[in-house]
């Protein structure tokens, strides 16, 4: 038995086109209880029963519930008239929209799953697989092609649609969450009635697959995060594995085992939190090779004023101010000064991190391996600092990693790992959504540094370049969506100087 016959809900022939099928476009009907599912009470009048001879057997399993056991995978196709049609792009926007996922790809980390490769007009159906879609849409459509979009309601009726879908596929789901999903989907199905009210599209778009957006959250009520039990979860792990099997390209990008028990075998590969604790971020290697006499922070400032660099790639004297800035924040103190404790330290630096499961790559890590094409060297990172009002307050910033590296600041401390890094020169939100970042880098040779704690990491993020010619670009991040408004939270650089 499938889905569609679960539903107590008469489907509609289409008026325009003549195609065949049904399409669903009451969103009102109640569902098919249990009892009538197993065939344990006569079916009323005013059911249909679809042909429905015998119960299904998936009665006998202690799990089943009711119609929420059935699992079902979704596919979205639109279509209408073309002069009225809300969703047409010209090929100036749809070159412009290639253009900015294929500049993006560089900064889109490997975890995220989808290709995020540039489509042209001929090749959307043969480019993309169907699992790519879904990241397609939950972080392409809501940042680069819903601006474009002539009509505000047609780009946020997306947005709510993408926003209800990202949360969807979380791990973990709060209460609060699922009215979010209800009323993100409710905002959708209140577009698409206008609409087809309009004649703008075709009853044909009301599939069922697109009805059951209408279920989600109460299959999320019954049952749980929809991806705890979806058969789609198996589908793209089994897909991970064969590409990465096979992978030649990115092959330096790919986090296996081998790896993992390489570092673990070996002390030399890995360098642990100050604190012992084995749950806190650990330094892994390549660590930045150098005489340990040339580490001492003293004799680095020494060689950062006579211009030196680490790595010949980035200079000491700018780490060197981002630290003391590190140093005020996390002291209270505005005008902290570097005592010979600090000088004495000898520095460990690494181009990796192991953190909560997660690898994170530095810029100095990328520019030793040219096998890696892809992004993970930009976070989002949080950061306490004084406001105004003399009182703490948390903000978000982005920046690129350049490296890790091992520290006390403050003297009888523990010490800590710390991140060096390049800040986003601003920090904001889309003016279509409260709760999607969008930030703008510096110009070359205009860049400004942060150093901070790896326990204040929030994610790994993408970064996807804006399709208007604009010099934003919008923050996505793989798991759990960002808050409904994170504008509020947006840190200016400043305070962190």
């Amino acid at each position: 038995m499938g889905v569609d016959s679960a539903w107590v809900m008469k489907g509609e022939r289409p008026i325009d086109g003549g195609k065949l099928g049904k399409y669903f476009i009451d969103r009102t009907s109640s569902i098919r209880p249990k009892s009538l599912l197993l065939l344990e009470e006569d079916i009323p009048a005013e059911f249909n029963n679809y042909n429905i001879k015998s119960p299904t057997p998936f009665g006998q399993l202690s799990t089943f519930l009711s119609i929420d056991f059935f699992i079902y995978n979704g596919r979205y196709k639109f279509a209408g008239k073309e002069s009225k049609y809300p969703f047409f792009l010209s090929t100036d926007q749809f070159q412009a929209v290639k253009r900015s996922m294929d500049d993006s790809r560089c900064t889109i980390p490997t975890d995220f799953k989808g290709s995020f490769k540039g489509m042209s007009s001929d090749n959307v159906r043969s480019l993309y697989r169907s699992v790519d879609w879904i990241a397609w849409l939950v972080y392409v459509v809501p940042t680069i092609i819903a601006p474009l979009f002539p009509d505000k309601s047609t780009r946020l009726a997306f947005i709510a649609l993408c926003r209800g879908i990202k949360i969807s596929l979380q791990w973990s789901i709060t209460s609060a969450e699922v009215r979010e999903i209800e009323r993100s989907f409710q905002k959708w199905f209140i577009y698409f009635d206008k609409c087809l009210e309009e004649e703008s599209i075709s009853k044909s778009v009301f599939k069922s697959n697109l009805h059951q957006l209408v279920h989600i959250p109460y299959m999320i009520k019954r049952m749980g995060p929809l991806r705890c039990y979806s058969a789609r979860s198996l589908e793209r792990s089994s897909g991970s594995y064969k590409r990465r099997i096979r992978s030649t390209v990115h092959s330096a990008n790919i986090f296996d085992f081998s790896a993992l028990t390489a570092t673990i075998d070996k002390e030399t590969n890995f360098v642990q939190h100050p604190s012992k604790d084995p749950l806190l971020p650990q330094l892994w290697s390549p660590f930045l090779n150098c005489p340990n006499s040339s580490m001492v922070v003293g004799n680095l400032l020494e060689q950062g004023k006579a211009g030196s660099s680490f790595d010949n790639r980035y200079r000491i004297l700018p780490w060197f101010f981002a630290l003391m800035s590190c140093l005020a924040r996390v002291t209270g103190i505005r005008q902290a000064t570097i005592s010979a404790f600090h000088l004495n330290q000898q520095l460990v630096i690494s181009s990796r991190l192991f953190s909560n499961n997660h690898v994170y790559v530095s810029d100095l890590y990328k520019s030793k391996n040219r096998s890696c094409t892809r992004g993970g060297e930009f976070v989002m990172f949080e950061a306490v600092h004084k406001s105004g009002s003399s009182h703490r307050v948390t903000n978000w910033y982005v920046c690129k990693i350049l490296f890790f590296f091992s520290f006390v600041l403050v003297e009888g401390g523990e010490g800590s790992h710390y991140v060096y890094g390049e800040l986003a020169k601003s920090n904001g939100v889309s003016p279509l959504s409260k709760s999607i970042p969008r930030v703008q880098m510096f110009d070359r040779g205009q860049a400004k540094f942060v150093v901070f704690d790896t326990r204040n990491i929030v994610s790994s993020i993408g970064l996807l370049n804006s399709a208007d010619s604009s010099s934003y670009k919008y923050v996505i991040r793989n798991g759990d969506a960002f808050k409904t408004d994170i504008k509020t939270t947006a840190g200016k650089i400043g305070a962190l100087e």
